[in-house]
């Protein structure tokens, strides 16, 4: 039987709360790149194992570098980024 991860993302994380801050920042300045590995620290990325369901709303963001994350999982909102050309998984 395949087992995919089912643990949930620890919303009190440090890595966490700085994503989700990023994703309104990001919203509110209309940024065409999304690069939380180049702006959150590295002890506190690596707890992050989920993106928010907030991500659906950078409809602007054509591009989302995950550079070296542990993401488990992605949220199905991610399909509302109607800009999104380029998800760069490359060593998540």
């Amino acid at each position: 039987m395949l087992k995919l991860h089912s643990e949930p993302q620890d919303p009190d994380a440090a890595g966490w709360r700085q994503i989700e801050e990023l994703v309104r920042l990001s919203q509110e300045k209309q940024v065409a790149t999304f690069d939380p590995s180049a702006q959150v620290p590295w002890h506190d990325w690596m707890e992050v194992i989920a993106l928010p369901a907030t991500i659906g709303s950078l409809a602007h963001v054509n591009h989302i570098h995950l550079y070296g994350s542990h993401l488990r999982h992605l949220p199905p909102e991610i399909g509302r980024m109607t800009g999104l050309q380029n998800l760069d998984l490359y060593t998540s």
